[in-house]
């Protein structure tokens, strides 16, 4: 009966990690989430990223209540080659969707763009 319970943990924590693109760095700890409670937000939140373009090395940053009622910091720094960069909400909405997919969320670099979707306790309130 135990190794039956281990294997159906073993087996339901690996469908987890499938879900995760390949090359996004994840967080081992914290609030664990549901990408349901945030997934409605990343547009919203992505309109508020892009704005003006980028100047290098600068980052952005948005907190909001998921579903849930759990606090996700988001961020996004331009990383790239130029002195400026613009990003579109569909370029951002790409990135921010991967790193909602980590359990305990994370942040990871692609080409210009460093993104960030960290999950906390707390309220973006105080």
């Amino acid at each position: 009966m135990q190794l039956q319970k281990f294997l159906v943990l073993a087996l339901g924590a690996g469908a987890y990690v499938n879900t995760v693109a390949a090359g996004v760095s994840c967080w081992k700890s914290g609030p664990e989430v549901s990408v349901s409670n945030i997934s409605p937000s990343i547009a919203t939140i992505c309109n508020y990223l892009q704005g003006n373009a980028y100047v290098k090395q600068e980052t952005r940053s948005q907190c909001v209540q998921d579903l849930a009622g759990v606090m996700w910091d988001f961020s996004l720094t331009y990383i790239g080659s130029g002195d400026t960069r613009p990003i579109t909400s569909a370029e951002c909405q790409n990135g921010m969707n991967k790193q909602i997919q980590c359990q305990y969320g994370g942040e990871t670099s692609y080409g210009n763009w460093k993104y960030r979707a960290d999950p906390n306790f707390g309220s973006c309130t105080g």
